[in-house]
């Protein structure tokens, strides 16, 4: 056991004191002013307004280590058990949650709004999916999709979280071992189609098997004409089966996809407030072709 304090930067919790991966993590005493630090989106809820804010990285946890010995990290070649709690809190957040020898990145409040769960239950929630991935081993390309997701909060441009949605699509098509799709394997990805129509079965969001099918052509489309002429098509609306809609709703509802399909192979529990509401996006989604813009978070509310 050790008795020196590690710098936690930007995490948010309701819980001021807590335990995961053999380390103790107790908030700062100017915990609450110094979240009014980090950064916001801004927007409106509920009549009022918040203005955007460009932030910094703050402390706002110390992590000490509480057990003899730590776990060697199940996802960084050079970290141990801290760093894999520290990657589901960033994951399971709005922030990228980081200790001083992390590889920083500018301050962005990007992921806020698809957050799986809000702060009273966001440590809880970790605390739990870390337990479960150490009673079996993570399957490398989890490893890859993980990663790969956590970057797309730092891109902005939307054809290269395109890039980034779609090779993490990639890599958790390859866990479907059986497709059960019949369709033309040229044009889609058939093991992609039944990942997500699973997803979406799974929040019984009446989704069909077609609907998937018909967006994750959309999105591939997106990712290859941008990728191999450098042209990302800008049109005020598509057509996707039934629905109209737009390349930017196309996007986001595959990150919340995209993030839905993670928080299941991470054993997070499925039941969070944030993924409800994203299942609920998603459905909105499927039916209209529109859906209510991420919300302003519980955390951006207080500051």
């Amino acid at each position: 056991m050790s008795t020196i304090q590690i710098p936690i930067y930007n995490g948010i919790s309701d819980i001021p004191a807590w335990d995961a991966g053999g380390y103790h993590f107790k908030r700062v005493p100017e915990y609450e002013q110094r979240i009014k630090e980090l950064p916001a989106l801004g927007g409106s809820s509920g009549g009022r307004s918040y203005r955007a804010r460009k932030g910094r990285h703050i402390v706002t946890f110390h992590a000490t280590q509480n057990a003899a010995s730590v776990h060697k990290s199940m996802w960084f070649e050079d970290g141990d058990s801290l760093y894999d709690v520290l990657a589901l809190w960033s994951f399971a957040g709005g922030f990228e949650v980081i200790t001083s020898r992390s590889k920083k990145h500018c301050p962005t409040a990007n992921e806020c709004g698809y957050e799986i769960a809000d702060p009273s239950s966001i440590t809880k929630l970790v605390s739990e999916a870390y337990g479960k991935t150490q009673e079996a081993p993570i399957n490398r390309l989890v490893k890859s999709a993980l990663l790969t997701y956590l970057e797309v909060r730092h891109v902005h441009p939307f054809q290269l979280k395109v890039a980034l949605l779609t090779s993490v699509l990639e890599c958790l098509g390859h866990l479907v071992k059986d497709s059960c799709s019949t369709r033309n394997a040229k044009k889609y990805k058939p093991k992609i189609v039944d990942l997500l129509s699973a997803v979406a079965s799974e929040w019984k969001s009446c989704v069909t098997c077609d609907q998937i099918e018909a967006f994750v052509v959309e999105l591939f489309q997106l990712r290859n004409e941008f990728l191999h002429s450098g042209v990302f098509p800008y049109k005020a609306n598509i057509q996707i089966g039934e629905i109209t809609t737009t390349y930017g709703r196309v996007v986001i509802v595959s990150r919340m996809l995209t993030k839905l399909a993670i928080q299941k192979e991470l054993k997070f529990a499925m039941n969070s407030s944030g993924s409800i509401a994203l299942a609920s996006n998603i459905r909105e989604f499927f039916r209209s072709g529109s859906f209510v813009p991420p919300a302003i978070s519980a955390y951006e509310r207080t500051t």
